[in-house]
């Protein structure tokens, strides 16, 4: 697996957040850790990505840049660049006070979409650790 794929100038998902749970000698990963990491990411984002559905769906603009930023923060530990960007995107504007219901239905489009990119990589991923 490539450490990084990238679309266009920006990085899709990185793999080399998981470098620190490398054994530094033997480069050998702690698939232990890396498995817990992916299951606990995979187990808390989907109650985040229907809190943020609901936020939207009630015109809650503040409760959904809540939400983005909690998804982004995760995202972001596990590789997840481009769905933490889009995360980041909609909580500046939340921030701002400048969230459309209109701007959060499509961004959430993007934000489902890509999380399942970066489940399908995470669970790849787990798949290929060493035994």
């Amino acid at each position: 697996m490539d450490t990084e794929e990238k679309t266009g100038n920006s990085v899709r998902f990185d793999v080399t957040v998981f470098e620190p749970y490398r054994y530094v000698e033997q480069g050998v990963v702690r698939k232990d850790v890396v498995s817990r990491i992916i299951d606990s990411y995979l187990l808390h984002t989907p109650p985040l990505l229907q809190s943020l559905q609901e936020a939207i769906r009630e015109g809650d603009a503040r409760r959904a840049w809540e939400s983005a930023h909690s998804l982004k923060s995760s995202s972001s530990m596990v590789g997840g660049k481009r769905l933490a960007s889009y995360c980041l995107d909609m909580e500046k504007l939340g921030r701002q006070g400048s969230l459309t219901r209109q701007y959060m239905q499509s961004q959430l489009e993007k934000i489902l979409q890509e999380f399942e990119y970066v489940k399908a990589r995470l669970l790849e991923m787990k798949q290929g650790l060493p035994e």
